[in-house]
């Protein structure tokens, strides 16, 4: 997915095509840049045959921007086995596939008493275990994505799509791996909680402990 960060699209894009071995296709969402973000996708799908793009007229938001992503993916292979969604500044390493098709590629820790994500785990020492895993570079069966039925679009834009994935998907009865090998690096970057996004972070909070009232949280052991 894409939105104005034209250095870190073309990034993205570059390691991936270094770093994969296989029959795949890449399918972007643009949600509305204002930079020349478009401009490249366009150039770039010209060069590459198996590179297919979706420029939106407005900004769907990550939750349901991914969503359409994988609903126009269907529209060009309804046979693909496996998916990854890749934000912007995620970038695939040499031999990340190899060791990827299994697990997740970034774990959390929850509280307990209010499902309030409070630590992201760097390295399989700090935790023998996580509450969920974030989308941002999850690796999914398409099967089980279209048995679940996306993410859910009750989270506005962002935030708390992905602990409702993953433990959607352990009601379910799939197994939730965390890869935490380092073959996908995240740009770090600074989205602090505050204006917009901390509105945004409260209120899909406040819709997930509705959802999960009563539940039982999740505990997923680290392998």
């Amino acid at each position: 997915m894409a939105y104005n960060d034209l250095g870190a699209i073309k990034k993205n894009i570059n390691l991936l095509y270094q770093n994969i071995g296989v029959n795949f296709k890449v399918f972007i969402l643009d949600n509305n840049s204002k930079d020349l973000t478009k401009e490249y996708l366009r150039r770039t799908k010209e060069e590459k045959d198996n590179l297919y793009i979706n420029l939106q007229d407005h900004n769907l938001g990550v939750i349901k921007g991914r969503n359409e992503c994988y609903q126009f993916s269907k529209e060009i292979d309804k046979n693909c086995s496996h998916i990854l969604f890749l934000d912007a500044d995620q970038y695939v390493l040499e031999g990340w596939l190899e060791s990827y098709l299994e697990y997740f590629n970034e774990a959390w820790l929850m509280r307990e008493k209010d499902c309030y994500p409070y630590k992201r785990l760097k390295s399989k020492e700090e935790s023998n275990y996580f509450n969920y895993c974030g989308c941002g570079g999850l690796m999914v069966k398409s099967s089980v994505f279209e048995e679940l039925g996306g993410f859910d679009e009750r989270y506005d834009k962002y935030y708390f799509e992905d602990p409702d994935f993953c433990w959607t998907a352990h009601e379910a009865g799939y197994k939730i791996g965390w890869n935490y090998n380092e073959v996908i690096f995240h740009e770090k970057h600074n989205l602090s909680l505050s204006g917009e996004r901390k509105i945004k972070f409260m209120e899909n909070w406040s819709r997930f402990r509705d959802k999960w009232n009563g539940s039982e949280m999740p505990v997923f052991r680290v392998e």
